[in-house]
């Protein structure tokens, strides 16, 4: 076996420190990081690029140690002491007997899935959306559920987008398919819903399965008071779709797209998607059901799954969810202010938001507020309390009103393969078909606020 190669370590370091799964130590990295100069931006960067350098270093090292000793031990005496392995505090180099996983990262470290999409289920529990992001977490680290023919593609494509409920989102499509199979009691019933939208039966019930084992599992780490992933408490914001694509954001950040509008010669072409500039040149899959979407102004998508084919140039991202701006703002990395324009945001280090300043600072302190709530559910987790009268309750009242209020980004389709090839396309922001989700909270008002 060989030992893992430095860069790929960085890589898997720099990562776990971005879903906030790993503690580095930079010396100023806090609440008040959009405060700081341009230089101690730098400095406070290169401090956090070094650590984890020297993280991988030791950890190859130390990998380097442990496949010798394993290619030795067939020329050693049987009768010989082993060596003793490095310390657990070697392996991360850091001092001390603790890695540097944070709260949240001891708990990511639990769960038998992928960290974003354990990340996905400790929010959803958090936030009342547990069904839903049982039923992402289990489709995705488990398998697709729908297998189609060659040649019933137009149909499976037609069927899915139905299935999406006009949300913009892929990921809600596996919500619908295991809430709509579940509510289906009889073997007849559940075996034409299954054909009709071309669906494998039984990988939705090993879906269902999976899905009541990561209850449990949560209820054990007590985030739910209840092992079931019908829990009512757990589950009382289940049909906020706004709120629930806010939480997808926060799971899979930093795995963000930017679709850009296209227009020449007066006419509304294919979006170009931007990624952050690390990633390279990303397609977006045509069997999504944003495959075919064209903004009318520039929109953001979170994406869990992408590949590469042999013949291309460029990945290709399999599932997306369009996401409004605060989401980006409540759940992504560092903001930093910008000195020369104070109406202009770095997110991330490459994403550039113009948001009006007294509701970037309101923002800015519920995310705060939100940040210490979350830490302490991690530091020791409990049931949300979602009463009004306590701070816990009233600060996460205010952040799922201002998620929820935030309407869907307008966008335009180009033809669907089952359209007639007579209809016009849009151009010039003409014929422009709103795509505006379903699935709002009841109690909550769409009323539009611009960042």
């Amino acid at each position: 076996m060989s030992p893992p190669d430095q860069k790929a370590v960085e890589r898997t370091l720099h990562f776990l420190h971005e879903i906030q799964a790993l503690s580095l130590s930079d010396g100023t990295f806090g609440k008040d990081h959009e405060h700081l100069s341009r230089q101690q931006r730098k400095l406070t960067a290169r401090q956090l690029r070094k650590q984890r350098k020297q993280m991988a270093r030791n950890a190859t090292k130390n990998a380097n140690i442990i496949v010798i000793s394993d290619d030795d031990d067939g020329g050693k005496d049987a009768n010989s002491q082993p060596e003793p392995l490095p310390s657990k505090s070697s392996y991360v180099g850091l001092p001390g007997d603790n890695a540097p996983l944070s709260p949240l990262g001891e708990h990511l470290a639990r769960l038998p899935m992928n960290p974003q999409l354990a990340k996905l289920l400790i929010l959803g529990a958090l936030f009342g959306c547990l069904e839903p992001a049982l039923a992402v977490a289990s489709c995705l680290n488990y398998r697709d559920p729908f297998e189609i023919p060659l040649d019933r593609q137009i149909s499976a494509a037609k069927g899915r987008l139905g299935l999406s409920q006009n949300t913009l989102s892929d990921h809600w499509v596996y919500v619908t398919v295991v809430q709509n199979f579940r509510q289906l009691t009889s073997g007849v019933e559940r075996y034409r819903f299954c054909q009709e939208y071309f669906i494998r039966d039984n990988v939705v019930s090993e879906i269902i399965r999976l899905m009541g084992d990561y209850a449990r599992l949560l209820h054990e780490y007590r985030y739910i008071a209840t092992p079931s992933p019908t829990d009512p408490g757990a589950n009382i914001n289940m049909n906020n779709f706004p709120l629930f694509r806010a939480i997808l954001c926060g799971a899979l950040f930093p795995n963000i797209l930017k679709l850009v509008p296209q227009i020449k010669d007066g006419r509304v072409c294919r979006p170009k998607v931007h990624a952050r500039p690390s990633e390279g040149d990303i397609s977006i899959n045509p069997k999504s059901v944003n495959g075919n979407v064209w903004p009318a102004d520039p929109v953001w998508m979170v994406y869990f799954a992408k590949t590469r084919m042999d013949n291309s140039t460029c990945s290709t991202v399999l599932d997306t969810t369009i996401i409004p701006l605060r989401p980006v703002l409540f759940f992504s990395g560092s903001i930093q202010s910008n000195l020369i324009d104070s109406t202009v945001f770095t997110v991330d280090n490459w994403i550039k938001v113009q948001a009006n300043p007294v509701l970037f600072r309101l923002i800015r302190d519920l995310r705060a507020c939100l940040d210490d709530i979350l830490e302490s559910k991690f530091r020791c987790p409990s049931v949300t309390n979602w009463d009004p009268s306590s701070a816990e309750g009233r600060v996460l009242h205010t952040v799922v009103n201002l998620l929820a209020n935030e309407l869907v980004p307008t966008v335009q389709t180009q033809r669907y393969p089952w359209e007639p090839k007579t209809l016009e396309r849009p151009s010039g922001g003409d014929g422009v078909q709103s795509s505006q989700s379903k699935l709002t909270a009841p109690h909550l008002d769409n009323q539009k606020q611009d960042v």
